[in-house]
């Protein structure tokens, strides 16, 4: 009994994990529409400035919440999906980074008297291969939980 709590206890801190990562793409979403809805003048830029401080909290409250997780996980010595989960992590931050850039040079674009469309283009596919790397290595952290389940 006692060793099938202890071995189901990783697999929880999987699907915490997984739960919290749901929330940051819909924090995501949510960041970019409000972004949209500003470049678009359905939002002031007030109410962009206070979108733009919700979504910071929420990303540090996700990751905090996240790192919480990953040393969970390796003070029960699963230090492979605690890697995976750190490799993720740095893998937003790359993301996070590169959507900010991103709304900058938007915003110039729109609002300013520069023109930043090949930066754009770039850093476009900068998010985008990133995003991808993320969901190569989600969908591998999620195989492992299911054959762990399996077995």
């Amino acid at each position: 009994m006692l060793a099938s709590a202890v071995s189901t206890a990783p697999l929880e801190l999987m699907r915490q994990f997984n739960a919290l990562q749901s929330t940051r793409v819909q924090t995501y979403r949510d960041f970019e529409r409000g972004f949209d809805d500003y470049i678009t003048e359905a939002k002031t830029p007030a109410e962009y400035e206070r979108l733009v401080e919700d979504i910071t909290q929420k990303f540090a409250s996700i990751s905090r919440d996240i790192r919480a997780v990953e040393q969970r996980l390796r003070d029960q010595d699963q230090s492979e999906w605690a890697t995976m989960i750190r490799e993720i992590q740095d893998l937003e931050k790359m993301k996070l980074r590169a959507t900010v850039n991103y709304q900058m040079n938007k915003l110039e674009s729109v609002f300013g008297e520069r023109d930043y469309q090949g930066d754009l283009e770039q850093s476009q596919k900068m998010i985008e291969k990133i995003t991808l790397e993320i969901v190569d290595k989600l969908f591998a952290l999620r195989h492992d939980m299911a054959e762990l389940l399996e077995s």
